[in-house]
């Protein structure tokens, strides 16, 4: 179904692209024209993508050229997309947090290179001599840990106050500040908090009379009012057959993604960071900080993307822009600000998972508007023997390395191979293929877009990194090789389950045929069955939840009590890995000493040792696993 309906999408875009555009002329085309080409794509890539509606505003110069909304907030139909439809836009939240924090430091307030520890109300702990700067916080160079749990409260129920989460549910430092770009949530938070303690004012106040009300931004808030109202959009997921409701929520971290706001709202916002922070003359920052704000701070490496305050680096077909993405349950957003064409791009789709949504509305914009950059160079023959370097298996860098969240790194792993063409393929569990094309020994392009990868040293620990655009992974190897852990989880399941189905056909031939007695004994067995049964059980049971939930928001409002039941049961493996040695030695009758029942059970304490070792590896510690 996906690829008839995009190519009908671009059937019907195609002649309001019919006139080549410069990439020198920064202007848009005209309305009618603009309007005509996204009437012809939008609705196709909601239908090929399962979202329901999606709102679209986009500013020329100081103009809204277009906003609009396309599909249904609600899938009952009873209320379609607008301009003015209410959308979760996640992190994009992060850009007014950071702009706030720009005001103060215009004003003196707040220094971008002092210690935060001399601001907070609380001490903000680290391993390493480098203080945390708001500079750190700004470009998610802090070094913290990512953490999800217990982020987020019902809808319906107060946040609780900014200060007191942060105070106790930080994320510990684990990098040395300054040194790799690890995205963080909380580092924004903390930010947020900063804003508080500088201002005197509770972040929403502050965000209402210094950015909103100069913005005429009337329709935003942070956090989805309660009771949700009319023009709210809902949020959707497809289940194969249609379409399932999720739920809102609050998050304790709201300055980080709990913006809530229209098309029309956000394209004041975009106005204003394109014109030197004035909106209709009304300045919410200096024109010198808003350049401050928007040029690059850090970059893992000169030949690719960067980040901002705030804002990161981004190439829309080979143009340079700026802007920031946001995920939340339920909705899907992007800002695009191109600064060469005066131009900015802000759509919100309401329903997950939708990334390809936005590849697929990335490369009909570019075919469309421009730029054409040039195409890229061959690929190098010469330097086919530098693809060794690149080899191996990494893990984003931005993961949980310290609650049973850390799970993820079992599916969010890639493995870097050579190809047949003299370059690289990274592929993963969750991840689709990708063509690494070398252009020196350590930098790559990918292949059929704009990114660009480079393989460095990481500052911190010496070990190989591979970073794409901005984002970094980590070489693991070894003990801490996923595809390792996978092989012992899944070895696991297969065995524990022949051992149960093994046992129940004896205990039945016995009972019926009458077979032989079982050369174990009584406890023997009793204890067998009770690891393979938990062989069985740990690995399904994860996975039954991750089968049920619609993202890993599934767990901002706490653990479900499944889940914790599934997070003790390797608590209870390591006793009965205790006792199956002694079973196994004592526990096989007959002078014989039959060789089968002793491997076996040799097998089971082996497996059993293993999935034990890899669940607690991954934090998975009963109480002790968030």
């Amino acid at each position: 179904m996906r690829t008839p309906v995009l190519l009908l999408a671009f059937a019907l875009a195609l002649p309001a692209a019919s006139q080549p555009v410069d990439p020198a002329q920064a202007d848009l085309p005209d309305t009618a024209s603009l309007e005509t080409f996204l009437d012809g794509l939008i609705p196709g890539l909601l239908l090929a993508h399962h979202a329901p509606g999606a709102v679209i505003s986009i500013v020329q110069g100081d103009e809204v050229v277009l906003a609009k909304g396309y599909g249904q907030a609600r899938t009952d139909d009873t209320q379609p997309m607008t301009a003015d439809t209410r959308m979760r836009v996640a992190s994009i939240s992060k850009l007014f947090t950071a702009t706030a924090a720009l005001q103060l430091v215009e004003q003196g307030k707040l220094d971008l290179h002092a210690d935060v520890n001399d601001v907070l109300d609380f001490e903000l702990a680290s391993p390493f001599d480098e203080p945390i700067t708001l500079h750190h916080l700004l470009t998610h160079t802090a070094g913290f840990d990512d953490r999800f749990v217990g982020t987020a409260v019902p809808h319906g129920e107060e946040a609780v106050p900014l200060g007191e989460y942060l105070a106790e549910h930080m994320p510990p430092v684990v990098m040395r500040p300054g040194h790799t770009l690890s995205y963080s949530n909380h580092g924004l938070a903390l930010v947020a908090r900063l804003v508080e303690l500088a201002s005197g004012q509770s972040f929403e106040e502050y965000l209402s009379e210094h950015v909103f009300a100069p913005l005429e931004m009337h329709a935003s808030t942070f956090g989805v009012p309660y009771p949700v109202r009319d023009d709210q959009a809902r949020p959707y997921i497809w289940s194969g057959s249609g379409y399932r409701e999720l739920w809102f929520d609050r998050l304790n971290d709201g300055p980080a993604g709990d913006l809530n706001t229209t098309a029309r709202d956000m394209a004041n916002f975009a106005i204003a960071h394109l014109h030197g922070g004035r909106f209709r003359g009304h300045p919410i920052l200096k024109s010198e900080t808003a350049a401050l704000m928007h040029a690059q701070h850090f970059t893992h490496d000169p030949r690719v993307l960067g980040w901002g305050y705030g804002f990161s680096e981004l190439s829309i077909g080979g143009e340079p822009g700026i802007g920031h993405g946001g995920w939340v349950l339920g909705f899907h957003s992007r800002l695009w600000l191109l600064p060469e064409r005066g131009r900015a791009v802000f759509i919100s789709i309401n329903s997950e998972p939708t990334g390809p949504f936005f590849d697929d509305l990335t490369r009909a914009w570019t075919e469309w508007a421009g730029p054409r950059p040039n195409p890229p160079a061959a690929p190098r023959t010469d330097l086919a023997d530098a693809r060794d370097a690149w080899l191996g298996v990494y893990v984003p860098n931005r993961r949980t390395r310290s609650t049973f969240m850390s799970m993820l790194s079992l599916g969010q792993h890639v493995t870097v191979q050579p190809d047949d063409a003299g370059g690289l393929t990274l592929s993963g569990p969750l991840s689709p293929t990708r063509h690494l094309i070398l252009e020196e020994h350590d930098l790559a392009r990918v292949k059929g877009q704009s990114s660009r990868a480079v393989l460095r040293e990481n500052p911190g620990d010496g070990r190989p990194q591979l970073v794409i655009d901005s984002f970094a992974l980590d070489r693991v190897d070894g003990l801490e090789d996923p595809r390792l852990h996978i092989a012992v989880w899944a070895v696991a399941v297969i065995f524990g389950a022949s051992t149960i189905l093994g046992w129940l056909l004896g205990g039945l031939a016995r009972r019926i045929g009458g077979a032989p007695p079982s050369p174990l004994g009584r406890t023997a067995r009793l204890v067998g069955i009770l690891a393979a049964a938990l062989l069985v059980a740990i690995p399904v049971g994860l996975l039954a939840f991750v089968n049920d939930a619609p993202s890993v928001f599934a767990v901002w409002m706490g653990v479900p009590a499944g889940l914790r039941l599934v997070l003790w049961l390797p608590l209870v493996l390591g006793i009965v890995g205790l006792l199956l040695p002694l079973t196994a030695i004592r526990g096989v009758r007959s002078e014989t000493r039959p060789v089968l029942p002793r491997l076996h059970f040799g097998l089971l304490v082996l497996l059993s040792w293993a999935l034990f070792a890899s669940s607690w590896a991954h934090h998975m510690r009963g109480p002790w696993s968030f």
